[in-house]
């Protein structure tokens, strides 16, 4: 059963650590021959089970990658085992995928789309130059060394050119949707801007390889406070594992891994989002070997990660386990998968009020069977029972419930867990902290924004003021005089009053204030623009709206390009029937 897809569907508070995932981890830290993969968002797991598994089960490999832990961590590149377009189109796409965010309406698929095609080709050739590494911080590297650097790059390597040349040209025309497309993919690898993250996954300390060739416990460590900004991230690792031992298993007689794999996921939903494709591999990983065990606080977590493929997500755990206290939903939900039974009862009736004449008569009592059908557990005995049992779904066995004892009720395992969960005896894997000496030579030359731009006095693109030191006076004069350009005076009915609102907010930062307006100068746009854009992007973001505002207009003029075609073509056919005639 521990070769099986098992889901634990329990509240906060409702013991799925103590009673679930901590006895799994422990009786998988014993196992001489297994190996195991944690991600931990607590964390707490490596105090409690890397010493204890290396006391008392030497030979079991261990290994921790924590990305903003420069001092414990080992340093592991992501992308050591990609080996082919295919792996870096996944990757590409997944990274893409994981920093979507579903609210945002003003995610255009124009420059989201784009993006995702340059970091496609940036991977494939980095994969294909045999002077570079394939690492998240060489393409973080890239991206940022500025438009002008990056194209050249790009030219310089056919097999990343043949899948970018579109924005190349776009790049070289000068075109603004160039600076937003490079905006847009900055964005995305945003958590690389950290000097941590990039020291810790641009060497190969770790190799996952090792998970193939010797038991180990290889424990993902992300910190709760940061988990927003690193779920991309474990989003990335836990779809580049997944795809490594698939592709492992595929080498291997009977396309099996030889030892047992084990991914143990807590807070499954939470920490890392939705993860391309797994319901699909959910049916394909048990025949490789590899389990998968994951804990959530509710049905409606998978759900609305998923969407429509939520059920098939769940399908895809063929164990699952419900522990009470549960929510209403999850109790219907697990209530109707036990099926229904057939009851069978009696009823009995008694007729009191006899006249005289019927004493010496028959009792006049009766009784009835009666058949009925119910769940075989109702809502309320899987969500709320007296006893706090637990109910069991398991393949080719009837529901059951039965009581999970936490590990602090057996002795053995309470001494062996707690014995060194402490900070005195804490397994440290380095004595110094990761040195990351980033190699700035293939950087953009000096003065060149990320968009590509020069940059102005300042650090700032060309075309926006540095107001260091201004009065605030002062930059309310410039904003008047900006605002002459933006079409001001012709500003009429709710663009006007929106924009009179967005200053009287802002007015403690008049400087941002003349910093939209000198992009809107920049982009020859008028202030009824951006709220029409502002309207229709439905985000208060400004950066957002901007993007919004680029891609309504690039719309535009492809359908002023389209309908100008449209008429030539129709005239020249007029011209070709006339002459005809």
């Amino acid at each position: 059963e521990r070769n099986r897809h098992m889901h634990d569907i329990t509240k906060t508070g409702g013991g799925k650590t103590t009673k679930f995932i901590l006895p799994v981890l422990y009786n998988d830290c014993m196992d001489p021959h297994r190996s195991t993969i944690v991600i931990d968002s607590k964390p707490e797991m490596w105090r409690k089970l890397a010493r204890m598994t290396s006391h008392y089960n030497p030979d079991k490999h261990i290994m921790l990658f924590n990305p903003l832990d420069r001092a414990r961590s080992l340093s592991w590149n992501i992308l050591s085992k990609i080996e082919d377009d295919t792996d870096c189109k996944l990757i590409a796409n997944t990274i893409i995928m994981a920093t979507d965010n579903p609210q945002a309406k003003s995610d255009s698929p124009f420059f989201r789309n784009n993006a995702l095609s340059v970091l496609n080709s940036v991977m494939v050739g980095l994969l294909n130059d045999p002077n570079e590494t394939l690492s998240m911080p060489r393409i973080h590297q890239l991206v940022q060394s500025g438009m002008k650097q990056l194209c050249d790059w790009l030219e310089q390597h056919p097999e990343a050119l043949r899948t970018s040349k579109t924005f190349v040209e776009l790049a070289r025309s000068g075109s603004q949707n160039a600076d937003t497309i490079m905006s847009e993919l900055g964005m995305r690898l945003s958590a690389w801007d950290l000097s941590a993250i990039r020291a810790t996954t641009a060497m190969d300390e770790l190799d996952i390889e090792m998970l193939i060739e010797k038991p180990s416990l290889f424990i993902v460590e992300l910190r709760e406070s940061e988990l927003e900004m690193l779920r991309p991230m474990a989003n990335v690792i836990v779809v580049e594992i997944l795809r490594f031992l698939t592709k492992r298993a595929e080498s291997c007689p009977g396309t099996t891994l030889p030892r047992p794999v084990s991914l143990v996921i807590d807070e499954f939903a939470s920490a890392l989002g939705r993860l391309p494709d797994i319901h699909v591999k959910l049916n394909t990983l048990r025949s490789r070997n590899v389990s998968i065990v994951a804990a959530i606080q509710s049905i409606a977590q998978v759900k609305a990660n998923y969407g429509d493929d939520g059920d098939s997500v769940l399908a895809g755990f063929s164990t699952k386990i419900f522990m009470p206290p549960l929510d209403l939903g999850d109790s219907e939900w697990a209530s109707k998968e036990t099926g229904q039974m057939t009851i069978r009862f009696q009823t009995s009736s008694t007729e009191k009020k006899k006249k005289m004449i019927e004493l010496f008569a028959s009792m006049n009592d009766s009784s009835q069977e009666q058949v009925q059908q119910r769940a075989v557990l109702t809502p309320d005995e899987i969500g709320r029972p007296a006893d706090n049992i637990s109910t069991f779904f398991m393949p080719n066995t009837q529901a059951f419930q039965g009581h999970l004892v936490p590990f602090y009720k057996i002795p053995k395992m309470l001494k062996q867990i707690t014995e060194f969960d402490n900070d005195e005896d804490e397994l440290m894997l380095r004595a110094a902290p990761i040195k990351f000496d980033e190699d700035s030579s293939p950087s953009a030359a000096p003065g060149v924004m990320p968009g590509g731009s020069s940059q102005s006095a300042g650090g700032l693109p060309p075309g926006i003021t540095n107001t260091a030191g201004w009065t605030e006076d002062a930059v309310k004069d410039k904003l008047e005089e900006v605002k002459k350009n933006l079409d001001w005076d012709n500003t009429t009915g709710s663009a006007k009053k929106w924009w009179e609102a967005f200053e009287d907010e802002n007015k403690h930062r008049v400087a941002l204030v003349l910093r939209l307006a000198e992009e809107l100068q920049n982009r020859s746009a008028t202030i009824t623009e951006f709220f029409l854009a502002y309207v229709y992007s439905n985000t208060d973001n400004i950066q957002a709206n901007l993007h919004y505002l680029d891609y309504t207009r690039l719309k535009k003029e492809e359908e002023k390009r389209k309908k100008e075609t449209s008429a030539k073509e129709s005239g020249a056919q007029q011209d070709k029937i006339a002459a005809n005639q």
